[in-house]
């Protein structure tokens, strides 16, 4: 298990005994995630788009292994999920000015002026203090309604969780009927 704060963060890879250096800012990270979830795009292509994001114009000489390498960086140290599927708490293309806003409130970091480690952002972002409003958001988008909350509890976590449901979750009726809603109540 790799250390933030006492392991080296990588900044290159070794791909059949050469070394390659690659883009370690959170950003290209967050272009990637966002760039994996487009379902418009083509997989080779977004391979393509992928190695240019890290590796710019260096010549690679095993492509599959260079994205390989790269998916350990993104992942890093995940423990071992569960097979059930969980509906997303958080998309950095729709969350970002509430990503960007937590961050200043909670760590005094203007994202948009920084070039931290892919790593250190990840610890920062998913250990948020519950006070900032990306880590509210999170919460009420992963919350489980169950028959064992009291009736204006469970209003108020659906009038949340559809507040700030995720629009790549939704289907274009649903965007339509929240579109009509806020138009007529």
């Amino acid at each position: 298990m790799s250390n933030v704060i006492l392991d080296d963060l990588p900044y290159s890879v070794k791909i059949e005994g050469l070394e390659y250096q690659f883009k370690a800012d959170f950003k290209t990270f967050m272009r990637f995630e966002i760039l994996m979830e487009d379902k418009e795009i083509d997989d080779a292509l977004k391979i393509e788009i992928a190695l240019e994001m890290f590796y710019g114009d260096q010549f690679i000489v095993n492509e599959s292994e260079a994205i390989t390498r790269i998916l350990d960086i993104y992942v890093g140290d995940v423990i071992e999920k569960s097979t059930e599927k969980v509906d997303p708490v958080y998309s950095f293309s729709e969350d970002g000015d509430l990503i960007y806003v937590s961050f200043v409130e909670a760590y005094g970091i203007d994202l948009t002026e920084s070039k931290m480690h892919w790593w250190k952002f990840k610890a920062l972002f998913y250990n948020l203090p519950e006070t900032t409003i990306m880590a509210k958001v999170m919460g009420y988008r992963a919350k489980k309604i169950t028959t064992n909350m009291q009736r204006d509890e469970i209003k108020f976590y659906k009038n949340m969780k559809k507040l700030y449901a995720l629009k790549q979750n939704k289907t274009a009726s649903e965007k339509e009927q929240d579109f009509a809603d806020s138009l007529w109540g």
